[in-house]
């Protein structure tokens, strides 16, 4: 009687993989008692990519660490949708340099955005052993900190540095102008619609910010310095 398993390749999951192997005759029948074993594995090397949406379901008692690297020139961000059990679960996100970014690390993150300047963007997650509240999901990007990126349109915001209360806000594409502002660390500062071309940021201390644009469902994103 012979015994072999053939070797199975095909897609396998970044999180955790399941496969049940058992031995078989040469007519290819299980044997009986079945000889069988259920291997549990991952492919998972911790890294993302850019443009990337990763689902994690949180389990109890266990730690989940992922990150991105965007390169030269390059703003990471994460766009985070969770339900974190609060003051029991956290979540934290940080720098390349391990600066956290997130002032609030437990509860819900609905649509939370943050950026790091330095083209470097981890996330851990922390569970305890209590209840957990299901999946994590993160939507990374690599946002583009020079103006002269191309995109789905061009736009361009002058006078950039701006040292004024108005900026123009420039597009190749015509209609309303649904405008987001975001300090560097991914918190939203102004989300408004505007079908002008002028854009108040009087309520904007000295830094860097990144403005998105959206204009019938295609967005720009760029970097603008107020002093």
């Amino acid at each position: 009687m012979q015994y072999y398993a053939p070797l199975f390749y095909g897609y396998f999951l970044k999180i955790s993989n399941t496969i049940l192997i058992w031995l078989v005759d040469n007519g290819h029948n299980p044997l009986d008692p079945a000889v069988e074993q259920t291997l549990t594995f991952s492919t998972f090397d911790g890294t993302a990519e850019c443009g990337e949406t990763v689902v994690y379901t949180q389990v109890s008692d266990e730690d989940y660490n992922i990150s991105v690297s965007s390169g030269d020139d390059l703003m990471a961000s994460v766009t985070i949708n969770a339900n974190m059990e609060s003051t029991f679960d956290f979540l934290y996100v940080t720098d390349g340099a391990g600066n956290v970014l997130n002032a609030e690390t437990t509860g819900v993150f609905t649509d939370a955005t943050y950026y790091s300047s330095d083209g470097v963007i981890s996330v851990q997650v922390v569970n305890d052993e209590s209840i957990e509240n299901g999946d994590v999901i993160l939507t990374f990007e690599c946002v583009a900190l020079s103006i002269t990126d191309s995109n789905i349109f061009e736009m361009i915001i002058y006078p950039n540095p701006s040292d004024g209360d108005f900026v123009v806000i420039q597009t190749t594409v015509n209609g309303v102008k649904h405008v987001e502002v975001f300090d560097i660390i991914g918190k939203r500062l102004i989300n408004t619609s505007v079908s002008v071309d002028t854009l108040d940021i009087s309520t904007l201390n000295s830094g860097i910010y990144l403005v998105k644009v959206t204009i019938d469902g295609q967005s720009k994103t760029v970097k603008l310095v107020v002093k």
